[in-house]
């Protein structure tokens, strides 16, 4: 039942804010929301359009213990991430890792496996954890 009643939320949210743009999708890694997901005008510091939509997608954590876990998982995954990047020469991308590192165009999919060869079992391994907590806390509001 409360799959329906989440998916049902889900299909409610609005795809455009009350300027008319399309909202934008995030995710909040503030140490109070770690890991939410929210919806919000693309607009919102645009002093012209004065657009302030703003909408959490997820449920707040269940408490501050999950939360600090979560951020500590994260900047153990972006340290690593730093660490694997600094030892191959390049430098970090700016951003979501696995939205502009791992899913980068093919192009470029042979140097993001040579940086990820020498600590690959730490990154899966931190990315494993940070995934399996999230979906605990997750499966813990049912």
């Amino acid at each position: 039942m409360s799959s329906s009643s989440s998916s049902s939320s889900m299909n409610r949210l609005r795809k455009r804010c009350y300027c008319g743009d399309p909202v934008g999708r995030w995710t909040s890694w503030t140490p109070l929301n770690p890991g939410r997901r929210f919806i919000g005008c693309p607009n919102y510091q645009n002093g012209l359009k004065d657009c302030k939509y703003f909408r959490w997608v997820d449920p707040p954590l269940p408490s501050q213990w999950y939360a600090d876990l979560l951020l500590v998982l994260h900047n153990n995954v972006n340290l690593e991430n730093h660490r694997i990047f600094g030892e191959f020469g390049q430098e970090q991308p700016a951003g979501n890792f696995f939205g502009d590192v791992v899913e980068q165009p093919m192009t470029q999919q042979p140097i993001a496996q040579q940086a990820m060869e020498g600590g690959r079992w730490k990154s899966l391994l931190y990315v494993s954890v940070v995934s399996f907590v999230f979906l605990f806390v997750m499966l813990m509001d049912w």
